[in-house]
């Protein structure tokens, strides 16, 4: 191990990279003091069934869907459950109670925050060690396409 990563160790430093660390320990983003949950597959399904226009498109995105999407990020999976087992209709109402309470700067801000917060949910801030599909593969000597590959081993 080199020195580097040794003194690192002994500092109790982290040595995995951030972009690695941000896709697995996001950094926790609020809304008017509502802090954002990580975005579990059950928050995705919720937005699906309430048709919401930040996970799917077909429909502008009103002020009404962004408090949708803040109440229903807000929520851990079993609020999320809670939230929903009264149908879509009664969500609603739950939806109109929680927009009621937030302030106008917070639904100011609201949707930056959660657009970014669902982006890197449905992202990853992971990237291909080759750098993408642009960069040819390090381990292929014949990456370059104009390039035949040779007959030696």
């Amino acid at each position: 191990m080199g020195a580097r990563k040794t003194a690192a160790r002994k500092k109790g430093a982290s040595t995995i990279d951030t972009s690695v660390l941000d896709a697995f320990l996001p950094k926790q983003l609020a809304v008017s003091g509502v802090p954002l949950q990580p975005i579990t597959f059950l928050h995705y399904i919720a937005l699906e069934r309430i048709e919401s226009p930040l996970v799917s498109t077909g429909r502008e995105c009103t002020a009404r869907d962004v408090a949708a999407g803040l109440l229903l990020c807000s929520l851990p999976p079993d609020g999320v459950q809670s939230a929903m087992a009264g149908g879509v209709d009664a969500f609603w109402g739950l939806v109109d109670e929680f927009a009621g309470r937030m302030s106008v700067g917070g639904m100011m801000e609201a949707p930056a925050v959660l657009s970014a917060h669902l982006d890197r949910a449905f992202s990853t801030a992971m990237r291909p060690a080759s750098g993408g599909d642009d960069d040819p593969d390090p381990l292929d000597r014949h990456a370059d396409p104009a390039t035949p590959p040779s007959s030696e081993p």
